[in-house]
């Protein structure tokens, strides 16, 4: 499992090129079908259609230039903005059989894709939605994220403050903080030990965290809590307390699958999603869940 994760985190990085050419290819497209569709007479249409197509890529290149990367997360709301374009192109402007083959070709894609995310934004949500108020004596897991420069990124930094206004609310909570080794940090320290410092600058005592220092990815961020927890002295004690699982709003579908696998209902404890990586975030988790 753990080779599994890190080839997969690996095959991420080698796509990175690949997903930028795909989001400045469909950019390209766009432009092109709205070029020919311009000049149609239906300007407030055609203005509509610019918008729509505009808005995925706007929100893609933001997070390409506030990253300094791409991510499949990308690909959805590229392939999602063709569908604007290529409509227009369709109506407004004449095209050979090719052609207009190609751009319903395109619609139907981009239109699929449209489809398929909707379904799935609206499933991930439906995991949190109407979630019960975590226990005063909770074992809450919170689940790691990516390291920058010694630095949780900002979506970690939401999931821990939600864990310290929890633990304030209820000192009797205890933390189980996931996170395994941060690539080329030159310290050595995991994901949850960079969360446990944290938290600990903000009153939170080492005696109410635990730190999972192994896993890689969600499904041993719920295996490896479990299994710290059971192996515990007073195992028995933690058993009884209610189990959560606190992460970012998109993730918790996929957390709370993990432990239905392992045959523990985890109670989902949300945390908003940057605005800078939102889309992105939640297309990539689509892609997640649907390509294994």
């Amino acid at each position: 499992m753990q080779e599994h994760a890190t080839k997969a985190k690996a095959r991420e990085k080698q796509l990175e090129p690949v997903v930028a050419i795909l989001q400045l290819g469909c950019m390209a497209a766009g432009a092109w079908m709205l070029a020919g569709a311009h000049g149609n007479g239906r300007e407030p249409l055609w203005l509509c259609a610019l918008v729509a197509w505009l808005v995925p890529n706007v929100s893609n290149m933001r997070y390409w230039a506030s990253h300094r990367k791409t991510s499949v997360g990308m690909v959805p709301p590229a392939v999602a903005s063709l569908a604007p374009a290529s409509l227009a192109a369709l109506l407004w402007a004449g095209a050979n059989d090719v052609l207009t083959g190609l751009l319903w070709a395109a619609l139907a894609v981009s239109s699929g894709t449209i489809a398929v995310c909707t379904f799935w934004f609206g499933r991930l949500r439906s995991a949190y939605a109407h979630s019960e108020e975590p226990e005063r004596t909770a074992v809450i897991i919170v689940l790691g994220g990516t390291i920058r420069n010694g630095m949780p990124c900002p979506t970690l930094v939401q999931r821990l403050v939600k864990a310290e206004e929890l633990w304030h609310e209820s000192p009797n909570r205890m933390l189980v903080l996931t996170g395994g080794p941060v690539p080329d940090d030159p310290s050595g320290k995991t994901e949850a030990d960079y969360m446990a410092d944290f938290l600990s600058l903000r009153g939170i005592p080492h005696t109410s965290m635990l730190l999972e220092r192994k896993a890689l990815d969600t499904a041993q961020n719920v295996r490896y809590s479990l299994a710290l927890m059971e192996a515990l002295p007073d195992a028995e004690e933690l058993e009884d307390r209610q189990h959560c699982v606190l992460t970012s709003n998109y993730h918790l579908y996929r957390a709370m699958e993990e432990g239905r696998a392992l045959g523990v209902d985890l109670v989902p404890i949300a945390c908003p999603t940057p605005p800078i990586s939102r889309l992105q975030q939640w297309s990539r988790e689509v892609l997640a869940i649907l390509l294994g």
